[in-house]
């Protein structure tokens, strides 16, 4: 469920009247005291009929109601709980006891009253809505969404049942008719800042930020304390990288709420795509320690800390394997056994959110399309809640593809092994849209993780990661939780881009440019050193780094500062903004001379796109996988002198280049024919040796069955 709309949408249970009571006098002076809010003179009436009556179901009934709004819930449940064994047939003690439990989230015995309470009256949309509530609570979200609309068939006008399914329908990815719910849920209420709170999540969940900012902004100017509101804005600024107004926002939130989790990761995660590593780092760790049982805070510290040059191996194991062990101690295990092929097809199972225009996709497409279906079938889980023409594109190349973003991990796992999947694969580790949660029920005899992550998964369920002999040489084994596979050659296969430009040959005369479009979390404090050193040594060079992350005023300064403190000009700096067109953004290398990969964590598809534009890279190859994948491609490629093997290499490799203007002339010409030709882009051979990969490790497990 989507954690945000579900917070905003926990608005108190609709209490259910009853229309029976004493006749009494003293029990109606009671009643009318608690009803005007007066509730320490109600319990003195409750308790002076009690002392006469102490059988009086509506005196003991709402003297617990009355104890439970003073804070007393266990006494006013036990209270309340008498009252319904002497009065079944009162429908509102049950929903009221129901609502009670609910509030100390004891969501069982809370369908148990509403339930009852049903059976008495079915007519009331109050009763179905707070059944629909715990429902969702519960994760029941297809019975929730029937209670809802069956709330809404007795009182359509009801703005709370509206709200409430649209909540439900945006946690199984129903966006549309999520966004349909709030927004009547707003014509019913136009001050109920809840629903446009919600109506904002969901426009951001459908890739519509800009419209998105509107609604949240109206549920704050209704309800200003409100920090989930604060939030939810804060994250359609950094959807559409207004860095500065995010982080405003967010800043916001935690002062209403300083410890609330999931706000906190927000912030941490907005700090570490800026770059501002060690305050992501502090921020993660507070938020874990706010709320030890919200999952997405450990999972997003372990990315930072792939970025992070003070993390070590050991650091990164240790946390991996405590994401691993929280994950499976939360769910039944599966584990099927391996079935013998006897000339079927092996089936073979991809999972990710990341099946749309991502950097995945450069990697996984060519793999789609040259799977050899006449001993493969391919089934396509995506777990991304929209589809674009990437996404339709791949969908093509797989006998199966399904849409499992509205599943959750239980559901997911279940699925995939009734569709007796042989070889699951993931394909986004600790990222977002991960299914890891469904991996850890090990719904496949084989399990592998692939592309996705660089590092491991830290679960005991997922047996193999497919690597190579660069990005993981011997004894890399103690890096992960997994076997490792390494294939041939390269653990990559590159699908170039079509709508990417031809090779522009470089004219400028204003000296040499390096260039670095990495995500600016990547570059860290020893990378800028390496940057600053070469600038040094080359006084006529020029710097451009390109990222959506420069629209933040901290982002920019933590970059001129480090070169202003170093004696370089800002003058000799580029900071440029995120290109939104591909085929402009391509068109940027047009600028660069030479390309400089980060350290510890390298680029990727980045480093690909550069040497499709004919700009040569240079990298560092580190300790970890991470900090290896520049010296893989670029191994792949043929290119292992732009390999350096220390940081004063790699100094050196730069300067070298840029030295000989002759030769990066000639790279230009011929680098883009060379990937083009070489292993890295050659899908019909990776695709088989990735296969025979399948193969080996399924029949393996059919010979032992015993690899879980």
């Amino acid at each position: 469920m989507n954690r945000q709309a579900r917070r905003a949408s926990k608005s108190s249970p609709a209490p259910v009247a009853s229309k029976g009571g004493s006749s009494n006098d003293v029990m109606q002076d009671a009643l009318a005291h608690h009803q005007a809010g007066r509730t320490d003179d109600a319990l003195k009436i409750y308790a002076q009929v009690l002392a006469v009556q102490p059988q009086h179901a509506h005196a003991l009934h709402f003297m617990g109601l009355a104890l439970q709004q003073n804070g007393d819930v266990r006494r006013g449940i036990e209270l309340m709980a008498r009252s319904v064994r002497l009065a079944p047939r009162e429908f509102a003690f049950h929903s009221n006891l129901g609502n009670a439990y609910l509030g100390l989230g004891e969501l069982e015995a809370a369908v148990a009253c509403f339930e009852r309470a049903l059976k008495i009256r079915s007519d009331i949309a109050e009763l179905h809505h707070n059944l629909a509530m715990t429902r969702s609570r519960r994760g029941e979200l297809d019975a929730a969404i029937a209670s809802f609309r069956e709330a809404l068939r007795l009182r359509e006008a009801y703005p709370e049942a509206h709200n409430g399914l649209g909540v439900a329908l945006l946690s199984k990815s129903r966006l549309n008719e999520a966004q349909a719910s709030f927004v009547r849920a707003i014509e019913i209420s136009p001050s109920y800042a809840a629903a446009h709170s919600n109506l904002g999540t969901v426009l951001l969940s459908l890739g519509k930020s800009a419209e998105a900012i509107g609604p949240l902004q109206q549920s704050i100017a209704i309800s200003p304390n409100n920090p989930d509101a604060y939030n939810n804005l804060a994250n359609a600024h950094r959807d559409r990288f207004e860095y500065d107004e995010a982080l405003a926002a967010y800043r916001q939130a935690l002062m209403l709420d300083p410890k609330h989790a999931r706000i906190r990761n927000n912030y941490a995660t907005a700090l570490h795509q800026l770059g501002l590593i060690r305050q992501a780092v502090v921020e993660f760790t507070q938020a874990i320690a706010d709320d030890p049982l919200f999952a997405p805070s450990e999972a997003n510290l372990a990315l930072c800390l792939l970025s992070d040059p003070l993390a070590t191996n050991e650091s990164l194991m240790h946390i991996h394997q405590s994401i691993g062990r929280r994950l499976e101690e939360q769910v039944d295990v599966i584990a099927p056994r391996a079935r013998p092929l006897d000339g079927r097809k092996l089936r073979v199972g991809y999972v990710s959110g990341d099946l749309r225009k991502h950097s995945v996709a450069y990697f996984i497409e060519a793999v789609l399309r040259h799977h050899d279906r006449s001993a493969f079938e391919i089934v396509a889980y995506y777990s991304h809640p929209t589809k674009d023409d990437v996404s339709l594109r791949l969908g093509k190349y797989v006998n199966v593809w399904n849409d499992v973003a509205g599943l959750t991990d239980a559901e997911l796992a279940q699925k995939i092994a009734n569709d007796q999947i042989d070889v699951l694969v993931d394909l986004s580790g600790h990222t977002t849209a991960s299914r890891l949660g469904a991996f850890a029920r090990k719904p496949a005899p084989v399990q592998m993780t692939w592309i996705g992550y660089p590092s491991t998964t830290g679960l005991s369920t997922v047996d193999y990661r497919i690597v190579d002999a660069i990005t993981d040489p011997e004894g890399s084994e103690v890096n992960c939780t997994e076997q490792l596979v390494r294939l041939a050659k390269t653990f990559l296969c590159f699908t170039p881009p079509e709508d990417a430009p031809p090779v522009a040959l470089r004219t400028s005369k204003s000296g040499i440019t390096f260039g670095c479009f990495n995500a600016l979390h990547k570059i860290s404090e020893p990378t800028l050193d390496l940057w600053i050193e070469i600038l040094t040594r080359l006084p006529e060079s020029n710097l451009m780094v390109k990222s959506h992350a420069f629209s933040a005023t901290e982002a920019r300064q933590r970059i001129t500062n480090r070169f202003s403190h170093a004696g370089i000009h800002e003058s000799r700096l580029l900071l440029a903004p995120w290109i939104q067109s591909t085929y402009d953004h391509f068109s940027a290398y047009s600028r660069v001379d030479v390309a400089l990969d980060t350290s510890p964590y390298n680029g990727t598809t980045t480093t690909c796109e550069a040497m499709w534009m004919g700009v040569p890279v240079v990298t560092l190859a580190g300790d970890r996988h991470a900090a290896r994948v520049g010296a893989s491609l670029l191994h792949a490629v043929g290119l292992r002198e732009w390999i350096a093997h220390s940081p004063g290499q790699y100094v050196e490799i730069a300067v070298e280049l840029a030295s000989d203007p002759l030769r990066l002339s000639q790279t230009r010409l011929q680098l883009r024919d060379a990937v083009a030709s070489c292993d890295l882009s050659d899908g019909a051979t990776f695709t088989r040796g990735l296969e025979n990969a399948y193969h080996a490790v399924f029949l393996k497990a059919v010979t032992t069955n015993d690899l879980f």
